[in-house]
C-alpha cells in the first residue's frame, strides 16, 4: 500500500537515525511508517514489542505495507519456539526469561517499541529489561507513542536516558525539568518546567505532526480493517438452546456465507440466502447465530482495543455492533475491567427519551468518550460528530447500513477527517468477511458519501 506524503516524510526519518520517537497524533499511520522504514534499511531481523492486543494486527500491517516477505513469529505463549527474521512478541512475554532469552540470542537490526510510554516507569521490570538487555542489543530503535509523557516530562527520562540523549540521574532530570512538592512520601511531580529547552533537547530524535498539519494529505473518511484475538465464549450463558463447539467457526455455512457476499451485485436474494444457510446438530440457527458466536468471542478483545485507545490519547469512539449481546458485553468491560470511561448505548428498544440524552451527552460532556450503538437503530438521523473515530465491532451484511453509521460522524459540524476500521476475529472466517464488507461499505461512501 502507498504512504501519503508525510508518511514517507516520516519513514525516512526514523530510516535516518539510530534512535528515533515517532510521536504524531493517533490515527496517522505510525504502525505502517515504521514498517516502511524498516525496508528502507534493509532490515534482516526485526523486532517488535507491542501490547498484547496489537499483537496480531502488527504481523497483518507488515504483509499490507512491507515490500519484503519477512517470516513473523507472532509471540502468544512463554512456550513459543522463536524462528523467522520478524519476532512481534508482547512488553510482559519479551520480559518473561524463556522468551527474552530466545529475543536476545542474535543482533536485532531494528527493534521497535509501540507505544512505548509502556517503559515510562523506571521501576517496572518490563523498563528495565527492555532498555539494559534488549536495546544495546538493537542496531536502530524506533520508539512510537502520540503521547509519549502521559503525565508528566519525568516519563521521558527512561527512553532518554538509554539514548543517551540525557545521561544524568533521574533525579536530576526531575529537578531539571518538573515542578512538584514534598511530602512525607517524597517528591510528587504537578508539572513540567524549562519545557523550551527540553523540547529542544529532544528535537534531534523526535517527529511529531497533528492532524491539523497534515489535513492537506488526508481523505475526508478513510477506511481500514484491524484484528483481534478471539476470547472463548460462555456458550451456557449466550447459547443456552445450542451448544455452539468453538470449532464451527470455520464450518462450511460461514465458507458459503463468504461467497454469497463475494457477490458484488448484493441483490436481495443474495441476502435472503445469507439467513437460510445452516440446519446441522451444532448450527440450528445457521449463520445468524454463527455471527452472533463470533460477535461474542472478539467483543472483549475489541474492549481491550478501544481501552488501550483512549488511555493513549483518543478523545472519543463511536462503535457499532449489531448483537445486543456484544454491545452489552462492550459496556460492561469499558465501564468496569479498564476503568470508567463514560459510556452510552443505543440499540432497538432503547427508550425515544434516553436515546436522545445518550445522543446529547456523547456530544457535549468530554467526560462521555464512548457511543456504542447497533448499526440499524443508530446508523440514521442522528448526529455523533463530537468522534471522528468509528469502530465497526460486528457490520451489517448490507455495506449501505454501514456507510449510513458511518456518516453519523462523517457529516456538516465534522471538522477532521474520520477514521473507521473494521474488527475481525484473528484465525477465522471472519477475517474475509470484514474485509469484503470494508471494502463494499468504501465504494458506497465514495459514491455517495
Amino acid at each position: 500500500m502507498d504512504l501519503y506524503p508525510y508518511q514517507e516524510e516520516g519513514a525516512s526519518f526514523l530510516a535516518s537515525k539510530p534512535h528515533a520517537l515517532l510521536a504524531d497524533e493517533m490515527g496517522l499511520g505510525k504502525t505502517a511508517q515504521s514498517i516502511s522504514a524498516c525496508d528502507q534499511v534493509n532490515a534482516k531481523r526485526i523486532l517488535v514489542l507491542c501490547p498484547a492486543v496489537a499483537r496480531l494486527n502488527w504481523e497483518r500491517e507488515f504483509t499490507l505495507f512491507s515490500q519484503i516477505n519477512r517470516e513473523a513469529t507472532v509471540v502468544m505463549t512463554t512456550r513459543e519456539n522463536i524462528t523467522g527474521s520478524l519476532i512481534i512478541c508482547s512488553y510482559d512475554l519479551a520480559s518473561r526469561k524463556p522468551i527474552l532469552n530466545q529475543i536476545t540470542r542474535e543482533e536485532i537490526d531494528v527493534l521497535i517499541l509501540d507505544e512505548s510510554h509502556f517503559l515510562k516507569n523506571r521501576q517496572a521490570q518490563r523498563t528495565k529489561i527492555v532498555y539494559s538487555k534488549i536495546v544495546p542489543l538493537s542496531k536502530r530503535v524506533f520508539c512510537l507513542s502520540g503521547t509519549p509523557a502521559p503525565n508528566d516530562p519525568s516519563e521521558l527520562w527512561t527512553m532518554l536516558n538509554a539514548f543517551g540523549v540525557y545521561r544524568k540521574r533521574y533525579w536530576d532530570f526531575v529537578r531539571e525539568y518538573c515542578t512538584g512538592f514534598q511530602d512525607n512520601f517524597g517528591f510528587k511531580i504537578t508539572g513540567g518546567k524549562n519545557i523550551p529547552h527540553l523540547r529542544q533537547t529532544i528535537q534531534p530524535i523526535m517527529l511529531r505532526r497533528k492532524k491539523e498539519e497534515v489535513l492537506k494529505d488526508l481523505p475526508p473518511i478513510r477506511y481500514s480493517e484491524i484484528v483481534v484475538e478471539k476470547s472463548e465464549v460462555d456458550e451456557e450463558i449466550y447459547f443456552p438452546e445450542t451448544l455452539v463447539p468453538n470449532h464451527v467457526l470455520d464450518f462450511e455455512p460461514m465458507l458459503t456465507a463468504v461467497k454469497l457476499i463475494l457477490d458484488e451485485t448484493q441483490s436481495e436474494q443474495t441476502l435472503q440466502a445469507l439467513h437460510a444457510i445452516g440446519g446441522n446438530k451444532y448450527n440450528s440457527g445457521g449463520v445468524a447465530k454463527l455471527r452472533r458466536y463470533l460477535g461474542v468471542s472478539k467483543a472483549p478483545g475489541i474492549a481491550e482495543l478501544v481501552a488501550n485507545d483512549l488511555q493513549n490519547g483518543m478523545r472519543k469512539i463511536v462503535v457499532f455492533a449489531v448483537h445486543r449481546d456484544v454491545i452489552s458485553i462492550l459496556a460492561g468491560a469499558l465501564r468496569k475491567k479498564f476503568g470508567r470511561f463514560g459510556v452510552v448505548t443505543l440499540f432497538g428498544g432503547t427508550p425515544p427519551r434516553r436515546r436522545q440524552e445518550n445522543i446529547d451527552r456523547f456530544q457535549t460532556d468530554p467526560k462521555c468518550r464512548v457511543f456504542i450503538g447497533q448499526v440499524v437503530a443508530a446508523g440514521t438521523a442522528i448526529t455523533l460528530t463530537a468522534a471522528h473515530d468509528v469502530l465497526f465491532a460486528e457490520a451489517s451484511w448490507n455495506p449501505a447500513d454501514n456507510a449510513q453509521a458511518a456518516m453519523r460522524c462523517h457529516r456538516i459540524g465534522q471538522d477532521e477527517p474520520v477514521f473507521v476500521r473494521f474488527v475481525s476475529a484473528a484465525g477465522t472466517i471472519d477475517e474475509r468477511i470484514q474485509r469484503v464488507l470494508r471494502r463494499k461499505t468504501e465504494t458506497i461512501t465514495q459514491l455517495f458519501g
